[in-house]
């Protein structure tokens, strides 16, 4: 479950900490508010591609850093894969910072993983799911 979401120069976002409370969470606001931007920061967590173009205007780098509870076995098995250290008690924290030259490092747990690692940790902590996206639900893969 993610627990708190930080965003620092990431689109029109200065630097925002969300913290998540148990059960469904809720984003609601005005047209150009910045809704979608918290689910692409989240998404950015997940593995997702990033882009230069995201980061705050006159701003070098952006942070994405997402802290998660109550991860599974699957995650375990993949941190044990990579060597990453953790506490099966404790939060895992991924990282993603986004540089002006087209860069991005990846973390978990404050070790630097690459992108594809970070996507296979990340199918056994969530899903975001669009409008468009809802073909995915009917592949086995994702049951």
């Amino acid at each position: 479950m993610l627990v708190t979401l930080n965003v620092k120069n990431f689109a029109i976002i200065d630097n925002i900490q969300i913290d998540f409370d148990n059960g469904l969470t809720v984003l609601t606001g005005e047209t150009g508010a910045g809704k979608s931007l918290i689910i692409d920061a989240i998404s950015l967590l997940f593995g997702e591609r990033a882009s230069s173009e995201l980061i705050r205007h006159g701003e070098q780098k952006a942070i994405i850093e997402g802290v998660f509870s109550n991860y599974d076995n699957k995650i375990i098995e993949y941190l044990n894969e990579y060597n990453i250290e953790y506490d099966e008690n404790d939060f895992l924290i991924i990282k993603r910072e986004l540089y002006q030259n087209g860069k991005s490092i990846c973390k978990i747990n404050n070790q630097t993983i690459t992108l594809n690692q970070l996507k296979q940790v990340s199918e056994f902590i969530g899903d975001i799911h669009s409008q468009l996206e809802t073909f995915g639900l009917i592949n086995p893969k994702n049951y």
